[in-house]
């Protein structure tokens, strides 16, 4: 996630993998309180982001809008980032959504939007960073696939 504006006043942030290389969710706890604050000055009330796929084919073209390969990082950045984006209340924050589809990242070949061939070992192990992000970032938006696999 690049942020950039045009106009006066506008900041640029790190992709997201940049930020992950850190080690360091409170930046992106950091980084998303002040996106919020820029969102709210605009009336924006819903961030399309954070993107909590996993990234273990080089090949995915989506790559760099992830938090990297590891679950327990990217569930890591992904509670601080929603935290900040959110606040301490949804009437003076912004909804976060939590993307894509699971599993998404894992495509064959690394095709973006290609099929998918995962186990549920795999996928609970290896690609569910969501549930580790829920219960932090309280209520949140998601893909519509997420609401509908059966925990």
């Amino acid at each position: 996630m690049l942020l950039w504006s045009d106009g006066a006043g506008g900041t640029i942030f790190p992709q997201i993998l940049g930020l992950a290389a850190t080690f360091q969710p409170q930046l992106a706890r950091e980084m998303t309180t002040a996106v919020r604050s820029q969102m709210l000055a605009i009336g924006a009330r819903q961030g399309l982001a954070p993107v909590l796929d996993i990234a273990r084919d080089p090949r995915w073209g989506r790559v760099e809008e992830t938090f990297g390969e590891d679950p327990t990082l990217a569930s890591h950045f992904g509670v601080a980032f929603i935290q900040g984006l959110q606040g301490e209340s949804l009437a003076e924050g912004v909804l976060a959504t939590g993307k894509h589809f699971i599993g998404h990242s894992a495509s064959q070949g690394g095709l973006n939007c290609g099929p998918v061939h995962l186990g549920w070992r795999k996928f609970m192990k290896c690609l569910c960073p969501l549930s580790g992000c829920h219960p932090a970032g309280r209520s949140w938006q998601h893909d519509e696939c997420v609401s509908r696999v059966r925990w």
